[in-house]
């Protein structure tokens, strides 16, 4: 069942869908109520992963190291006074 993988997330029991479920005036055995909230579930994951996948593409990673020569320094000009080193 998909239920197991929803750890933390809040469902609704059989009783309370089949409550619902009577109020508009259909009859469901438990097993079908199961497999409509099983059904609903993956809609639900799917559509939460795909929404997911659409945000980590939107974000731009901006790198902070620029630096392509870090081993080596390069000097910006020769000098004729350097100090010794």
């Amino acid at each position: 069942m998909q239920n197991e993988k929803l750890i933390g997330v809040k469902t609704i029991s059989i009783e309370a869908t089949k409550k619902i479920m009577e109020q508009e005036g259909v009859e469901y055995s438990d097993e079908e109520l199961q497999e409509i909230l099983d059904f609903i579930s993956n809609i639900i994951s799917i559509t939460t992963s795909h929404y997911e996948r659409i945000k980590e593409k939107e974000t731009k990673i901006i790198s902070i190291n620029t630096c392509t020569h870090e081993t080596k320094s390069i000097p910006l000009h020769p000098s004729k006074h350097r100090r010794a080193s």
